[in-house]
């Protein structure tokens, strides 16, 4: 069993590889890799270690690290998608402003009768509260 699991994390680290990812997000990417397969090939040594760290076993070690390892993906992913999130954002503005146009008369006759009011009749509304 342990030389198809070294197999999966050496194909693993192979696809991460294989992507855009960062300088360190490569280095990470390779360190647990590596650390994989030492305790694949070492099953002791994650015992050893999480009694060093007061863990019980090493299995629990390894799940603890998953779930924080899986917490960092999570958040990752949060604030990349916060970020493109804002960037269209910020597209769509510009977008927006670019092709905005006068209304013409008839446009703004409907709008005033649907309760839509000019945007001067707006911007004084809030000169008013503001003062």
């Amino acid at each position: 069993m342990a030389p198809l699991i070294i197999v999966g994390l050496v194909l693993l680290a192979v696809y991460a590889g294989t992507k855009r990812l960062s300088g360190l997000q490569i280095v990470g990417v390779i360190a647990l890799t590596m650390m994989g397969i030492v305790l694949v090939i070492f099953p002791n040594l994650s015992t050893r270690i999480a009694n060093f760290l007061g863990v019980g076993r090493g299995t629990d070690l390894i799940f603890y690290l998953a779930v924080l390892g899986g917490l960092f993906v999570a958040s990752n992913f949060y604030f990349r998608f916060k970020r493109h999130e804002q960037a269209l954002i910020a597209l769509a503005r510009e977008s927006a402003i670019e092709r905005a146009h006068e209304p013409t008369s008839a446009a703004v006759t409907r709008l005033r009768a649907h309760g839509d009011r000019p945007v001067e009749q707006i911007q004084q509304d809030l000169d008013r509260i503001e003062s």
